[in-house]
């Protein structure tokens, strides 16, 4: 059987569906982002493509498996008149500040995010899940408030790629004003400094519990995604991959050397970089929103699975991400006597490169994006999730699928940042030209073909990865 080749919009779709799940799924990941992808997939129906359903996108399979595919999307009667309307439509709003989202409809959900109880020891279970419930409903609308520029946001994003892929030597400084990625910054910073009071000086320990416990207050719940699934293993849940990399931190902190290695170019200003100076912000401020409302989410999903452990229906809190949504209101209802026996972490991404085993790296020159313009050399190191975080040695180039706020750590101490996916506005670009580091990005296959420990010349202006 000979498979259809996808069309360019297709491509598209798979590169933002290998953005959103490039990583392990449990059931309930799927059970509690499939309304998430069912409003995504509402909006190409309502630009005139064939309806889709979120069950085909994240389709739970028999044996308790998930697999994540890109929707194929189909042209229908109402594109002919659809698709010319909102063409003209995201040319008018390609005008419009995203900031204004920000500040606007963002900031509402933001706010009833703020005015849930923070204490969850007097819910009753049916109030958690009726919690769980509205943590769900808070994600989506962080999505359908930002809906009506969406468009018009991604279509400057990729016009900017090909503009800079003629005019690579424009960096442009990433996110402006008080984004959540410049005030994670800077708190890591100072943490890491009670970090090293403490080191030096023991009677300090107590002003670092308490610096770590502020920290993890604003900070706790990134996830390792764009959109943080309940299982990730955040810091709230586990600190001890953040606090591995707060020597490495420190350390570069006191050497007074933001740079480790390699070394940016000078930045140029002009109105696209402007312009996308404010998008970026605004895609920092909508991945804050996911976390914070994913975090109401998990937390009442792990209280529950508290609950659950000390009745003996769980081995541990956490075995709670491995039962679907159903399974687990039907628990809190007293409908049925325990959870469901199958369970599985994997999940299939159509778009994710596979490593054959016992095969030879290799080695050839690795092409992407020029994030991040610069030369670095040195050798890399491939990081796959929060567990290998304390293994980057500083000025190392860290290799990885994709960035979140959370890899901000790594991302401060690395030399150069090489990663399969993303573009010139990815999370990773962002960062890596604020910190003046070389990046290159959308390789597809990094991950697979870099070894670790193995020197690399990583060319950020270009975008080139060569093994040396």
């Amino acid at each position: 059987m000979v498979r259809r080749t996808p069309s360019w919009i297709e491509r598209q779709v798979e590169a933002v569906v290998g953005d959103y799940f490039p990583q392990q799924l449990t059931i309930l990941d799927r059970d509690t982002c499939l309304s998430l992808v069912q409003v995504t997939v509402d909006y190409a129906a309502e630009l005139g493509f064939e309806a889709v359903d979120a069950s085909d996108v994240l389709v739970r399979g028999d044996d308790g498996t998930v697999t994540v595919t890109a929707p194929e999307l189909r042209l229908t009667p109402r594109s002919l008149y659809r698709l010319p309307a909102v063409a003209f439509r995201t040319l008018i709003r390609m005008r419009h500040d995203p900031m204004q989202w920000v500040n606007g409809e963002l900031r509402g959900v933001l706010a009833e995010i703020s005015s849930l109880p923070k204490e969850l020891d007097g819910l009753t279970e049916p109030q958690l899940m009726d919690r769980v419930n509205i943590g769900i409903s808070l994600r989506d609308k962080v999505f359908t408030s930002r809906r009506r520029h969406f468009l018009s946001s991604f279509t400057i994003k990729f016009v900017s790629g090909s503009i800079r892929s003629a005019d690579r030597g424009s960096s442009g400084r990433a996110t402006a004003g008080n984004s959540p990625t410049r005030r994670f910054r800077e708190d890591l910073v100072r943490l890491s400094r009670s970090w090293r009071q403490a080191a030096s000086d023991p009677s300090k320990q107590a002003d670092l519990d308490a610096a770590l416990a502020e920290f993890l207050a604003e900070h706790g719940g990134k996830g390792q995604t764009f959109v943080p699934l309940v299982s990730d293993k955040v810091w709230d849940v586990d600190p001890e991959a953040l606090i591995a990399t707060l020597p490495a931190i420190a350390a570069v902190d006191a050497s007074g050397d933001p740079h480790p290695a390699g070394s940016g170019e000078p930045t140029r200003r002009r109105r696209l970089d402007r312009r996308l100076s404010r998008i970026a912000t605004e895609r920092d401020w909508v991945a804050y929103g996911y976390e914070q409302a994913t975090r109401v989410v998990r937390d009442a999903l792990l209280r529950l699975g508290e609950r659950c452990a000390a009745r003996g229906i769980l081995n541990a809190r956490e075995d709670i991400f491995l039962q679907s949504l159903d399974s687990i209101d039907a628990i809190v209802r007293g409908e049925a006597a325990e959870f469901e026996r199958r369970s599985n972490r994997t999940a299939t991404v159509s778009t994710a490169p596979a490593r054959v085993p016992g095969a030879t790296i290799d080695r050839s020159e690795i092409a992407g994006f020029g994030a991040s313009p610069g030369v670095a050399e040195g050798p890399c190191r491939v990081v796959k999730s929060v567990d290998q975080f304390g293994e980057l040695i500083p000025g190392e180039i860290l290799v990885c699928q994709m960035t979140s706020p959370a890899w901000m750590p790594l991302l401060a101490i690395a030399g150069a940042v090489v990663t399969d996916r993303g573009g010139m506005l990815s999370h990773a670009a962002i960062v890596a030209r604020e910190f003046g580091k070389p990046a290159v990005t959308g390789t597809c296959d990094a991950t697979v073909r870099m070894v670790s420990g193995n020197k690399y010349r990583i060319d950020g202006t270009v975008g080139k990865v060569v093994s040396l």
